[in-house]
C-alpha cells in the first residue's frame, strides 16, 4: 500500500483532481493523508470540499488546516470574519454563490451562508494522524515536544518557524503550512532532520507554485 500525501489545496480544484489521476490513486489500495487548508484563495473551495468529503467516505484521512480554524472562528464575530476574508475567504464564498445579507457585513462575507453539512464536515475534522511510521499534521508540534498528543492544538495548525526551527528528535513529521519558497527557496519539498514539508504553494502562481503529493516511504513526489 503506498501512503500518499497533499497539503495546502486552497481552492485549487483543478490542480487536485489532476493531480491524483497523475498519481493513479486508487482509494482500495492507497492510503492517502490530505494535510488540511482546502479552502480559500484559490476560486474552487466548494469543489474542493465536496471532492474531499467524497475521499474521507472512500478512506482518505483528512486534518484540519489553520484556514479551517479561520473559517470556523469567522462564525463567532465580525472581528474573525474580516480576518478570514483578508485571507482568501472572500474567494472560497464566491465558490459557494452565497447571497443574502445581514448586518454590516456584505452578502457576500457571510459565512455563515456555507451549507452545513460542510461547516459540520470541517468542524470534526482530527488535527493530526499517525501511522507506524510517520506523524502527519498541518503545521507542526509544539516546540520541546515530540507528539502531537501533547502540542498546543493550534501550534499544530499554525506554528513556522518555532516548529521548522526546532531540533526535533521524534518520528518523521509530514507537514504543510509554510511554503517551502520561505525555507529551501525552491518549490519542491524541504527534506529536513525528521521533518518533510510538502506545502510546494500551489496557490502563488507568481511564484511558479506547485501542489505536491508525496509517496511515503520512497520519498517520491509528483507536481502539478
Amino acid at each position: 500500500m503506498r501512503t500518499l500525501v497533499i497539503s495546502d489545496i486552497h481552492g485549487c480544484y483543478d490542480k487536485f483532481k489532476t493531480l491524483l489521476e497523475k498519481v493513479s490513486y486508487n482509494y482500495e489500495s492507497d492510503k492517502l493523508v490530505l494535510l488540511g487548508d482546502y479552502i480559500d484563495r484559490g476560486s474552487s473551495s466548494r469543489k474542493v470540499i465536496n471532492l474531499v468529503i467524497q475521499l474521507v467516505f472512500n478512506g482518505a484521512i483528512a486534518l484540519k488546516g489553520n484556514h479551517e480554524d479561520m473559517l470556523l472562528k469567522a462564525l463567532d464575530d465580525t472581528y474573525n470574519c474580516q480576518i478570514w476574508l483578508y485571507n482568501g475567504g472572500k474567494n472560497t464564498l464566491r465558490s459557494y454563490y452565497i447571497s443574502g445579507g445581514y448586518g454590516s457585513i456584505p452578502w457576500y462575507e457571510q459565512p455563515s451562508k456555507i451549507p452545513g453539512n460542510h461547516i459540520n464536515f470541517i468542524r470534526n475534522l482530527p488535527t493530526w494522524y499517525e501511522d507506524e511510521n510517520y506523524i502527519f499534521v498541518h503545521a507542526g508540534l509544539s516546540c520541546n515536544k515530540n507528539h502531537p498528543s501533547i502540542s498546543d492544538e493550534h501550534d499544530l495548525m499554525w506554528i513556522r518557524n518555532d516548529w521548522i526551527n526546532s531540533n526535533y528528535n521524534g518520528k518523521t513529521v509530514v507537514f504543510g503550512h509554510t511554503p517551502t519558497m520561505n525555507i529551501n527557496k525552491s518549490n519542491t519539498p524541504w527534506f529536513g532532520k525528521n521533518k518533510i514539508c510538502i506545502d510546494t504553494g500551489a496557490v502563488f502562481g507568481k511564484y511558479d507554485g506547485k501542489l505536491t503529493c508525496l509517496q511515503l516511504p520512497e520519498e517520491k513526489y509528483w507536481q502539478m
